[in-house]
């Protein structure tokens, strides 16, 4: 089955609910109408992508996506591979700062002595225990 015909099938049978929500009377034009803007959008948007599904790169370079006023940008898998390396690298920091900090807290507890430790974090589970 083709996806405009799928679309329709779709459209139709939401367009027959809708309907029928609505007045018994407006079932079917509303499968009509619901079922041709489907079939219609599915073609417009199969006539839009390229035969393996993914819309092309030189659509996207000159699209609104990539102009000055836009947060978002395309990105390459060269530039996405760069960026995942730098938020593992903040974020390895991040842990080694942690892992510096409870092994200050450690040392302090057993320079306080074993009687008095009021926070000693346990290395499994991270939490202060009184």
């Amino acid at each position: 089955m083709s996806p405009a015909i799928a679309s329709a099938i779709a459209g139709a049978s939401a367009g027959g609910i809708g309907g029928a929500l609505r007045n018994r009377r407006n079932i079917l034009p509303g499968m009509l109408f619901f079922g041709a803007a489907g079939a219609v959008g599915q073609k417009i948007m199969d006539s839009r992508t390229s035969p393996d599904g993914a819309k092309d790169e030189k659509d996207l370079r000159g699209s609104w996506i990539n102009s000055k006023w836009s947060p978002v940008k395309v990105l390459s898998d060269d530039e996405y591979e760069t960026l995942l390396q730098e938020k593992m690298l903040r974020v390895d920091a991040d842990i080694a700062i942690v892992v510096e900090g409870i092994e200050a807290v450690k040392t302090d507890a057993a320079a306080q002595g074993s009687g008095v430790s009021s926070a000693v974090v346990t290395e499994k589970t991270g939490d202060a225990k009184s």
